[in-house]
């Protein structure tokens, strides 16, 4: 479904109408064409919102109609002609309730009849793209009619939750991925029982959950721009409403289920609580505005996994993401370090980075999260050596020395230079600046574009040691190592000795 947007609301991108109105039967239609139809917009004092358009795009947008008499049901796709919206190749007759998507009427609704109490089921999480500036979201809608009639009027079934973001950051443009509204006190979603004894209908009663999402993809955000976004929820009366905006700075979502969990870089998080001045109810608007700055508390959230960037780690193309920096244990706490450049200074229980084999976990899945795993070293020297393009150089970063990995599709940000390249012994290097030497500005957009940075820890010459998952017997197993220069994926190091760990998450 596509929404217009007034000219003199340039920002408002979806309200809850869904179809062109129709004044009357046109000759171009089908003979036994039922017409589709909204109910105008209440316009409520609380939005300025005025002579906002819609229509179907009629590919593969599904109504389902039930006939009441007959306890009969048909699923049929909307069609389109002359800018109206039209179902055909109907039969039965008398009356007739409809419902928009055809999803939301329970799997009950056609086997009990001529109920006058239907049960429908509000989702929690709307799926919503735009196209030319237009929020595409299909949102639940019910209709009684006559099939004699040969047009159907479809009402809305929620209220409608404005969200204008405002993006404050400057200088950056930040992609939004997720809108979460939230209610302590109500019901934001679920099963609706529906009253239809009435000459309009009514909610008896419902049941369901205090949250309701729309995941988005496709908007953007410039800096000192502001976008709109619908949230569709249930009539809730008076209160407070939580309100979780997710976004992120630069680069392609990896994954996001409801609230995403996967980001390319920084994921700024933002939560508001707005509160209803008046009662929310079907069919009426209201609008929250929230400025996005990095000022606010919480500003922002750093992720588990900083990159959009997939490492191949062997001939059947498994590929894989890397932690957001090395592991750390503070006292029986384990965790990452904030940063990929970040290093403890001291080895202690206050905080350590550095473990002996004995500590390599088979299952760290219950002490740092679910899907975490050490590389085995034919999988780091998948990365290092087998894979094509750009692979690996060594550089000094923020200060630090160490190694960089790069995905398997990594183009590096322009303007800022890349030398020696896969190069393991750049024989007048002195130090690893020698290599490559990038400030913190520079190696963030090298982040963003998916760079992996593996610190050394503080020791004489800039030696970077990394368990791998294989003992290799004697008392040793196996590690990347890496120093001014050598590297080697697979060098055995003694067990009780101490070195880095760097985890990944299966992405495939």
């Amino acid at each position: 479904m596509f929404i217009t947007r007034h000219s003199s609301f340039l920002a408002l991108s979806v309200l809850l109408l869904l179809l062109i109105s129709c004044e009357k039967d046109s000759d171009s239609l089908p003979k036994d064409a039922i017409t589709l139809s909204t109910e105008k917009h209440l316009s409520p004092t609380k939005t300025s919102v005025l002579d906002l358009t819609v229509q179907w795009t009629g590919a593969g947008d599904e109504v389902v109609r039930f006939y009441v008499e007959n306890q009969a049901e048909q699923d049929k796709t909307v069609k389109v002609n002359d800018g109206k919206a039209y179902v055909d190749d109907v039969y039965g007759s008398g009356a007739v309730q409809a419902y928009y998507p055809a999803s939301i009427i329970a799997a009950s609704g056609a086997s009990d009849g001529g109920t006058q109490t239907p049960t429908v089921v509000i989702p929690s999480r709307y799926d919503s793209e735009y196209s030319g500036s237009r929020q595409v979201l299909a949102l639940p809608m019910v209709a009684k009619g006559v099939v004699g009639d040969h047009k159907i009027e479809f009402k809305h079934l929620t209220a409608a939750l404005r969200v204008v973001v405002g993006n404050n950051i400057t200088g950056s443009a930040l992609t939004l991925d997720s809108i979460v509204v939230s209610s302590s006190a109500y019901k934001l979603s679920g099963a609706m029982t529906l009253d239809f004894s009435a000459s309009d209908f009514d909610v008896r009663k419902q049941e369901g959950s205090g949250s309701v999402s729309v995941r988005l993809s496709g908007v953007t955000i410039p800096s000192g721009g502001e976008e709109t976004v619908q949230v569709p929820i249930l009539p809730i009366g008076t209160g407070d409403l939580r309100i979780q905006i997710y976004a992120h700075r630069r680069g392609n979502l990896i994954g996001i289920t409801g609230v995403p969990d996967v980001y390319t870089s920084e994921v700024y998080h933002y939560d508001d609580t707005k509160s209803l001045s008046s009662d929310l109810e079907r069919n009426v608007m209201m609008t929250a505005r929230i400025g996005l700055d990095i000022s606010r508390t919480p500003s922002h959230t750093t992720p588990t996994i900083v990159d959009n960037s997939l490492f191949t780690i062997n001939d059947s193309g498994v590929q894989v993401h890397f932690s957001k920096g090395n592991l750390k244990k503070n006292g029986s706490l384990w965790s990452f370090h904030d940063n990929q450049y970040s290093r403890s200074a001291t080895q202690s229980d206050s905080e350590r980075d550095l473990f002996p084999w004995s500590e390599v976990s088979n299952d760290w899945g219950s002490l740092i999260g679910t899907g975490w795993c050490n590389l085995e070293a034919t999988e780091w020297e998948y990365i290092i050596n087998t894979r094509i393009g750009t692979r690996f150089a060594k550089a000094c970063v923020n200060g630090v020395n160490g190694l960089i990995l790069f995905p398997d599709n990594y183009v590096q940000p322009t303007g800022i230079p890349l030398k020696n390249v896969n190069i393991v012994n750049k024989e007048d290097a002195q130090f690893f600046s020698d290599y490559n030497d990038f400030t913190s500005a520079q190696w963030t957009e090298m982040e963003a574009a998916g760079a992996i940075f593996l610190p050394a820890p503080y020791s004489p010459g800039g030696e970077g040691h990394y368990w791998s998952s294989n003992s290799s017997g004697d008392d040793k197993a196996k590690r990347l190592f890496f120093s001014l220069r050598e590297l080697s994926a697979t060098n055995p190091e003694t067990q009780t000795n101490s070195c880095s760990i760097r985890l990944v998450k299966i992405a495939n």
